[in-house]
């Protein structure tokens, strides 16, 4: 039993130590995703240990007390996400339904067979923007129900769990398909006219994950992730219309590289202050962790953030219902972003653009 709580112990502490490395190989990377369930266990084994042994060799007071900092250290990164932290994004003084829109990002699952549920699950939800992820042939085929109600559509079907597409009740305007860093990989960038005549810039994203089938690094990733938030700081830095970034990042709300994206962006993420909603993995619940977003400018309030019941997908969808302001509230928190974030950010997207072939 001891032996046992050492190697846990152990397994944790240099999980929370490896990204501090911050290096590209998907093992350490991979090591931001369970900050959640590490600073659980780990508080577990702290307690069990504590309660079955009362006295300690130096040894053991050494790795207590680097256990006991690794739980610490980890209940720092996941705190923001807790309803005990400050809201980043407001909720509306008055809710008004012709200022909202209601953006649904779903992971459908190349495997997934269940469309019916999906289905259900978007007449139960209404969005005007479904994002859906993981879009083959046969899931286009399927989704073919949502064209009365959804007439505006850009997407690109692929075999290979990147396929995408955008399903909208309003116009879309200078859509396009893009491939940033990777030719199998799509991307969607649009503008959405509202029935009021404005316009908001929609970003739909999903890289790869840091995974050994699939990348071993984390370059194409997140290169993808913060060329986009490149790409909004600027269009807000020179235009007053409000963007919506949406989908599956392959990356926690928590990662640097998604703090770095939204640091240089300026964009807002409802998630702060009202809990984590972790939307992956759908079956096995003690895994799960916020690898789905809906991050958006300082133009919106949060009518309702929520994720979804089961659709049959090993994702959970989020599905956020803001609502645009003439005069937004103050945020709670702004993203943070200094010189050397904004140095790092380039470096990571020149990192990639040597790597491609």
């Amino acid at each position: 039993m001891k032996l046992a709580l050492i190697g846990l112990a152990i397994v944790f502490i240099v999980m929370t130590v490896l990204p501090i490395v911050r290096h590209d190989y998907w093992v350490i990377r991979a090591c931001d995703f369970p900050r959640l369930q590490i600073a659980v266990a780990g508080a577990g084994v702290l307690v069990l240990y504590v309660s079955l042994w009362g006295s300690y060799t130096w040894p053991e007071d050494v790795l207590l007390g680097l256990l006991t900092g690794a739980v610490l250290y980890q209940g720092y990164w996941i705190y923001p996400y807790t309803p005990y932290a400050t809201i980043q994004v407001q909720s509306p003084d008055t809710p008004d339904a012709d200022d909202q829109i209601t953006v649904l990002a779903a992971n459908l699952w190349t495997q997934n067979r269940d469309a019916d549920s999906f289905l259900d699950l978007v007449r139960e939800m209404d969005p005007d923007l479904i994002l859906a992820q993981e879009v083959t042939e046969r899931w286009q085929a399927e989704l073919t129900a949502l064209r009365e109600e959804y007439p505006h559509r850009i997407g690109e079907p692929r075999g290979n769990a990147y396929g995408m597409a955008l399903y909208a009740r309003y116009p879309l305007r200078n859509a396009a398909v893009r491939h940033l860093v990777d030719d199998e990989v799509p991307s969607i960038r649009t503008d959405v006219e509202l029935p009021s005549g404005q316009t908001v810039r929609f970003y739909g994203l999903h890289p790869r994950p840091p995974h050994p089938e699939e990348d071993r690094d984390t370059i194409n990733r997140d290169a993808e992730l913060l060329l986009v938030g490149h790409e909004v700081g600027v269009y807000l830095a020179t235009e007053d219309d409000p963007v919506i970034v949406a989908g599956d990042f392959n990356d926690v709300a928590w990662s640097y590289v998604t703090l770095m994206m939204r640091g240089i962006s300026g964009l807002l993420d409802p998630r702060l202050g009202r809990g984590p909603y972790n939307t992956f993995h759908a079956h096995y619940p003690f895994f799960r962790c916020p690898l789905d977003h809906v991050l958006h400018s300082e133009h919106f309030t949060l009518a309702e953030l929520e994720r979804s019941p089961e659709y049959g997908s090993d994702h959970f969808a989020l599905c956020a219902r803001l609502q645009l302001e003439d005069d937004p509230p103050e945020i709670g928190q702004r993203p943070y972003v200094d010189n050397k974030i904004r140095q790092h950010a380039r470096e990571e997207i020149e990192k990639a653009a040597r790597s491609s072939p």
